[in-house]
């Protein structure tokens, strides 16, 4: 698997890591993926546990579905007809932020910055700086209404990366998108990959 579908991966991971409550709302919107000067362009689709990222890079695209109750997450190449498989700790939701909060207040100093909204969508804004200095801030803004990350920024040595979700639409999501094709062939990562969380795959 190339680089670019590892990044792609892990962008998923990063906005998905951490759930483990219910009641976050089914939905798609369109994703803007910005770092530094570049911007990527994609999709995502959120439905319970479950989450599609569809994202475009120069000619290649990429999906990565995630089926977070069953720990897994898919890598797909569409043009190849190839994917690879990897697990992670199992979710019953999409974020939990209450969750996400407990787990990096071990790392991180939480700032709560009130209420901001975000695309029509009323946001918690709050705002974590990392003891590590290396690691910087982060900063994210989590729809009341959503239950999910309507934007999320981080700000470290490696520099500016930030996620924002924008035409969101509430609703019922189709179960196919979720699923890997038919036809489609396994391959095999050269390395696990751990998940944000630092916890080994499954547990």
């Amino acid at each position: 698997m190339n680089k670019k579908m590892i990044y792609a991966a892990l962008c998923a991971l990063v906005m998905l890591a951490f759930g483990t409550m219910s009641g976050a709302a089914d939905f798609s919107a369109d994703m803007v993926q910005s770092m530094g000067n570049v911007q990527v362009k994609g999709k995502i689709n959120i439905s319970g546990a479950k989450a599609r990222i569809e994202t475009q890079m120069g000619p290649q695209k990429q999906v990565t579905i995630v089926r977070g109750e069953e720990g897994v997450v898919y890598v797909i190449n569409p043009e190849g007809k190839f994917y690879s498989e990897m697990r992670v700790p199992k979710q019953k939701s999409a974020y939990d932020a209450e969750a996400a909060e407990k787990q990096l207040a071990t790392m991180a100093k939480i700032e709560k910055l009130g209420s901001e909204t975000v695309n029509g969508y009323l946001c918690d804004k709050t705002l974590f700086k990392f003891k590590d200095k290396k690691r910087g801030t982060m900063t994210t803004w989590v729809s009341k209404k959503l239950a999910y990350p309507v934007k999320t920024e981080t700000v470290s040595a490696n520099g500016k990366f930030g996620i924002q979700l924008n035409n969101i639409k509430m609703g019922k999501q189709d179960a196919s998108l979720f699923t890997v094709p038919k036809g489609f062939k396994k391959q095999t990562l050269q390395r696990p990959m751990m998940p944000p969380n630092g916890n080994k795959p499954g547990k």
